[in-house]
């Protein structure tokens, strides 16, 4: 089985990075995807975009792990 790849939501496919091959063999693959988490890199933008929003989760957190019992 050949590969073409396209990640990283680009416009183009990946060939660049095949270091002058044409296509990909199964033994060039290295991992398979185990699970999908949409929206979650919203939360590093919006931390990114509102400093406050990140030292209250931080906060919220050192909060929690205070008043865990174990």
């Amino acid at each position: 089985q050949l590969l073409l790849t396209k990640g990283d939501n680009n416009h183009v496919d990946d060939i660049e990075l095949y270091q002058g091959l044409e296509w990909l063999d199964r033994r060039h693959i290295v991992g398979k995807v185990r699970g999908f988490l949409p929206y979650v890199g919203y939360v590093a933008i919006a931390t990114n975009d509102f400093p406050q929003l990140k030292y209250a989760i931080l906060g919220g957190l050192g909060l929690l792990a205070l008043i865990q019992r174990e």
